[in-house]
């Protein structure tokens, strides 16, 4: 039982072979539909890529602040405690 959306003409017509490489109508469009859309997400990709780098987050310039070592370093006092006499063992 055909579908009521194929049409012999437009099967025909889809068919036919090509100047390019001799393939069918078809193939040629699929081809053209699937390289579109690969390029159509790389340039999503480098759309999100640009505006990662422009903006960085609040979250990353809290890190880097907090990790960032101080000019001056300040010496770490030790202290000594010496044992008491009175104290039992």
């Amino acid at each position: 039982m055909p579908s009521n959306y194929s049409s012999p003409i437009l099967n025909d017509e889809l068919s036919k072979r090509t100047i390019i490489f001799g393939l069918h109508k078809w193939v040629i469009i699929g081809i053209g539909l699937g390289t579109a859309f690969v390029l159509l997400l790389f340039l999503i990709a480098l759309w999100f890529a640009s505006k990662r780098n422009i903006t960085p987050s609040v979250h990353h310039q809290k890190v880097i602040r907090t990790t960032s070592i101080p000019n001056i370093s300040k010496e770490i006092q030790v202290i000594h405690i010496e044992p008491d006499a009175n104290l039992p063992r």
